[in-house]
């Protein structure tokens, strides 16, 4: 499921979306594929999660 968090930096509101399954998510309007994304709250972005897991980083290195 993709999880939004809204959040202030600075007076500043912004919105982190992300899966809590550890699934890249999809830009429902773009089809630009992220680990997370973080749009400002008038943003009318949309998001799905995908079915493609997000690589552990540790494994990457090895």
């Amino acid at each position: 499921m993709v999880v939004s968090e809204e959040y202030t930096v600075r007076n500043r509101s912004f919105i982190r979306r992300y899966s809590d399954s550890g699934f890249y998510i999809t830009c429902d309007q773009t089809g630009e594929v992220y680990s997370e994304a973080v749009d400002l709250p008038d943003t009318e972005r949309t998001y799905s999660e995908t079915d493609e897991l997000i690589a552990d980083e540790e494994a990457e290195d090895e």
